[in-house]
């Protein structure tokens, strides 16, 4: 599977995901509004991308909101 890359548009604000192969690949417009103002998004750049309520937490133990009760 292709690395898979997030862009945002600086005019729009539109976050869209690409498969980037090769540098052909990399996008050089927005695919909302088409403008030439197009950053790529830092994140985790493993080819995959685990989304949902079912995908397993990467919050580290302890950083919760649940609190202990007194006693």
């Amino acid at each position: 599977m292709p690395p898979l890359r997030d862009y945002q548009c600086r005019e729009c604000s539109h976050v869209w995901e690409e498969f980037i192969q090769t540098k052909e690949d990399i996008p050089d417009a927005c695919v909302q509004c088409d403008s030439a103002k197009v950053d790529p998004l830092p994140g985790a750049h493993g080819g995959y991308r685990i989304r949902g309520s079912n995908s397993a937490s990467t919050t580290p133990r302890g950083t919760g909101s649940f609190k202990k009760g007194n006693g």
